[in-house]
């Protein structure tokens, strides 16, 4: 389990870190198809936030989800992790670790209230190794 997130957490870093231009309406296709895999769709989310930092979380949980109006439904509180997973991952630069911090941390709350612990260990994870980049160790301690 800690191999594959590893591996993920690195494929999402090396993808956010070589990102090329694309047509953002194409990665919010990829986005918003739900029966895609959730690392596509959140490494085309992650472009997509690149390219308009103004995209929320709560927007692109309701582009997922169009017409969902329960915003405490599982399905919804699920999106919403993946969407502020997605704006915590467009941080990838050590000067916006701070605002990446924040939003990793709603990530991981989120994941906790939608019960996915696959997802909650990934979002711990990335925030643990976020700590460490930092040199913040003793504050990774807790999600390593």
């Amino acid at each position: 389990m800690n191999k594959v997130l590893l591996a993920l957490t690195c494929l999402l870093a090396a993808t956010v870190g070589r990102a090329q231009p694309t047509n953002t309406d194409s990665l919010l296709r990829v986005w918003g198809d739900t029966t895609a895999g959730y690392k596509e769709r959140i490494m085309a989310l992650v472009s997509a936030c690149q390219q308009d930092s103004s995209l929320t979380a709560l927007q692109a949980a309701q582009l997922a989800l169009p017409g969902m109006t329960d915003t405490t439904s599982r399905s919804f509180v699920r999106q919403h992790a993946l969407a502020t997973l997605a704006r915590g991952e467009a941080f990838n630069d050590p000067s916006n670790y701070a605002e990446r911090v924040i939003l990793l941390g709603k990530a991981l709350k989120d994941f906790k209230r939608s019960g996915d612990p696959q997802l909650e260990a990934l979002v711990a994870n990335v925030l643990g190794a976020t700590f460490v980049e930092l040199g913040q160790f003793s504050a990774a301690v807790p999600y390593q």
